[in-house]
C-alpha cells in the first residue's frame, strides 16, 4: 500500500467506490490498491484489504487500513484510519459519502438533492449586473467538478441556461461527467447552448420542440413543478443524485418544497452591499417560518469557508 499522501490518489479510489456500490448488493466492499495499475479492485474474501466500506452496520469488521461505515444520508464514520495524514481523513469525510448515494435513493425511491453555491458574507451571488466570477475561491470550483463528478445529473433552470449558457460537466477533475438537467420548456433558438446535448434532459409540462435532448413530464404543483416529482422520475431513469447548482429561484423552489437534503453554501470574505440574493423566497414575517437545519458544520476552503447544512 502507498503511503495515501496524494488526495489524487483517494479521489480515483472514491470514483471507483462509486461505480462498484451503485451496483453492487453487498453489505460490504474490499478493495486493495493495486500500485502498478494505480488503481483500486474488489478483492475476494479473505484476501489483504487496503480499504473497507461497510455499507450496513452489521457487516463484518477486517484487518484493513482504513475502515468506514456508512451512517445516515451523506454521513461515514471512519471507524480506523491507520496514520494517515489529516488532510486524507479530511477529505474521505467529506467526499465519500457522496459515492454511496445510491443506497439512500434506493431507500427513499427518489434521487437525492443536493445544492450548491457561493455568496458574499451578504448573501449575494451575483453582482447587480449579474457578474458573479468568481465569488468562490479556485479551491470552491474544484470541488463543485467534484461534486459534479460525483452526482448522476446536474440540474439548473432554463434562465440560468439561457443567461449564463454553462457548460454543466467536469474538467477540474478525473471524473464522468453528469447528465444536463434542465428545468423548463425550450425552443429550437436554445440547440446551440453547451448543455444541449443528446443525454439532456429538459423538464416541463409537455414535451417541447427541441429534438435533440430528452424531455421529462412531470406534474403542477401550484402552478409550479413538482419538484418531489422530479426526483421521483429521475429515480426511475437510474438517476441517483442530482447537483442543484441554480439559478436562485430553481434552488429556493425545491428548498421551499422540502427536496433539498443537504445545501453546501460557499461563503467568501466580501461584501456586495446590492446584487442577486442566493434565495427567492416570499417575505417572512415570523422567526419561527424560516428554513432550518437538521444538523450542519462548517468545512475550511482555502481561505474561505464552506457550510455542509442537512435537512
Amino acid at each position: 500500500m502507498c503511503q495515501a499522501d496524494s488526495l489524487d490518489l483517494w479521489w480515483e479510489g472514491i470514483l471507483q467506490i462509486k461505480d462498484l456500490a451503485k451496483y453492487s448488493f453487498k453489505d460490504v466492499l474490499a478493495l486493495r490498491y493495486v500500485p502498478f495499475t494505480n488503481t483500486w479492485e474488489e478483492v475476494a474474501d479473505g484476501s489483504p484489504v487496503d480499504l473497507l466500506v461497510r455499507l450496513t452496520p452489521q457487516a463484518p469488521t477486517l484487518p484493513t487500513l482504513v475502515d468506514v461505515t456508512l451512517g445516515d444520508a451523506l454521513q461515514i464514520h471512519l471507524e480506523s484510519h491507520g496514520d494517515l495524514p489529516k488532510e486524507v481523513v479530511a477529505f474521505l469525510t467529506l467526499y465519500l459519502p457522496y459515492a454511496l448515494q445510491m443506497r439512500w435513493a434506493q431507500t427513499e425511491n427518489k434521487a437525492l438533492a443536493i445544492t450548491h453555491f457561493a455568496q458574499t458574507l451578504d448573501g449575494r451571488i451575483a453582482a447587480t449586473s449579474g457578474d458573479s466570477k468568481w465569488i468562490g475561491n479556485h479551491e470552491n470550483l474544484k470541488h463543485a467538478h467534484r461534486m459534479r463528478a460525483l452526482c448522476d445529473a446536474i440540474l439548473v433552470g432554463k434562465h440560468t441556461l439561457l443567461r449564463d449558457n454553462p457548460r454543466l460537466n467536469v474538467r477540474m477533475v478525473t471524473g464522468d461527467s453528469p447528465i444536463p438537467v434542465i428545468i423548463g420548456s425550450l425552443g429550437e433558438e436554445a440547440a446551440d447552448f453547451h448543455a444541449i446535448r443528446k443525454e439532456t434532459l429538459v423538464v416541463c409540462k409537455t414535451q417541447g420542440p427541441l429534438s435533440i435532448c430528452k424531455y421529462l413530464e412531470v406534474s403542477i404543483q401550484d402552478e409550479a413543478i413538482s419538484t418531489h416529482a422530479i426526483l421521483e422520475a429521475l429515480f426511475q431513469k437510474g438517476i441517483y443524485s442530482v447537483y442543484v447548482e441554480g439559478g436562485s429561484f430553481t434552488t429556493s423552489t425545491f428548498l421551499q418544497q422540502g427536496s433539498i437534503t443537504q445545501a453546501q453554501v460557499h461563503i467568501s470574505p466580501m461584501i456586495l452591499g446590492s446584487g442577486i440574493s442566493g434565495f427567492s423566497f416570499p417575505g417572512i414575517s415570523q422567526m419561527e417560518d424560516a428554513i432550518r437545519f437538521k444538523t450542519g458544520r462548517f468545512v475550511p476552503i482555502e481561505d474561505h469557508v464552506m457550510y455542509l447544512g442537512q435537512f
